[in-house]
């Protein structure tokens, strides 16, 4: 175990395994195992590490971001143990959310990845972007040969084996940005043209995802991209464009269709106005410390209301944007 944390590998092993978690046998203690337990073992592991020096750390400097991440442990369970009556549940979703996310973070802070380790997070990326993409084809094409639990509405978006379309974007889109670096500072010719498919491949399923948000943030890792490496993105956004063309009018004609449904769509949209009014009447009540966490589904919809042709009846739907999530749960404090 030192040895992973301090050469490579507990993040990389952590990477493959958890998007396949769901269909091990036993997955709720592979989840247990590999997810609430590994991450604040090797975090305990690193700062053990650096106090018995078991090799050179360059420095570590404690800033904003680690005393944020302090203060909002300590301030959001003990708000939940003093506010809520049953903050069980509330306990336990913000430390998968919250706490494991800001242990990894730490990790990789404290075990100082070396260029070494980030060649192995590259190779991690490609098998990650060529895998879920598989996955995502068979979804569509042969869907009965995939474990039921990945499918999800019957086939109407893709989710890959992460069974939420948002994240299934998401991390190919994360993948797209370590193998196009890779790919820029690649000088094996057929090694780059791997990474640049990978890459176009991570493009085309986050598309298929048919999550507006993972579009709009597409575009805005794009305009990134460009202004990182212009001459680069230009030519594949060249050829992007006409892989595009190519593929809207053959094999992914009914994808375009279901997309361009997806911009016509208007009672998502009238949802939203609705929830985010509501949310913004319940911040107006309780601005300081919030409602408390995990407790915005329970309360919304009591703040419904008519907002010109938008309307929510017989309803409820959650909230559709983190900000104001946060601000409504954890008030003006936990959102700064």
């Amino acid at each position: 175990l030192f040895y992973l944390v301090n050469r490579s590998g507990q993040n990389i092993f952590f990477d493959l395994v958890m998007p396949f978690v769901s269909v091990v046998p036993r997955s709720d203690l592979a989840y247990w195992v590999f997810y609430r337990i590994l991450p604040p073992a090797l975090l305990g592991l690193a700062i053990l590490s650096r106090l018995l020096k078991v090799r050179t750390h360059p420095p570590v400097r404690i800033g904003p971001p680690e005393l944020a991440m302090g203060l909002l442990v300590i301030m959001v369970p003990g708000l939940i143990i003093l506010l809520q009556t049953d903050g069980n549940l509330a306990l336990i979703r913000f430390g998968d959310r919250m706490i494991i996310p800001f242990c990894m973070y730490l990790v990789a802070r404290l075990a100082a990845p070396r260029k070494k380790e980030f060649i192995l997070l590259q190779w991690v990326a490609l098998f990650i972007a060529l895998s879920q993409s598989i996955i995502g084809l068979f979804s569509w094409v042969a869907p009965q040969v995939l474990p039921q639990i990945w499918h999800y509405l019957n086939g109407l978006r893709t989710t890959g084996s992460l069974k939420d379309p948002d994240l299934y974007a998401l991390i190919l889109t994360f993948s797209a940005i370590l193998l196009l670096h890779a790919a820029v500072n690649q000088k094996s010719g057929f090694i780059r043209l791997i990474l640049f498919v990978a890459t176009g491949l991570c493009a085309i399923f986050a598309f298929l995802s048919l999550e507006r948000a993972a579009w709009l943030g597409g575009v805005l890792v794009t305009l990134g991209l460009v202004f990182l490496y212009p001459k680069t993105m230009f030519r594949l956004l060249i050829v992007g464009a006409i892989v595009s063309v190519v593929l809207g009018a053959g094999v992914l004609s009914t994808h375009f269709t279901l997309s361009a449904n997806r911009f016509s769509e208007t009672s998502p949209v009238y949802d939203r106005i609705v929830v985010f009014d509501a949310m913004l009447q319940m911040v107006q009540i309780k601005p300081v410390l919030g409602w408390g966490y995990e407790t915005l589904d329970q309360n919304i919809h009591h703040y419904y209301r008519r907002i010109g042709e938008a309307t929510l009846v017989n309803r409820k739907v959650t909230s559709h944007n983190t900000y104001l999530t946060v601000l409504t749960e954890l008030g003006l404090v936990g959102f700064l």
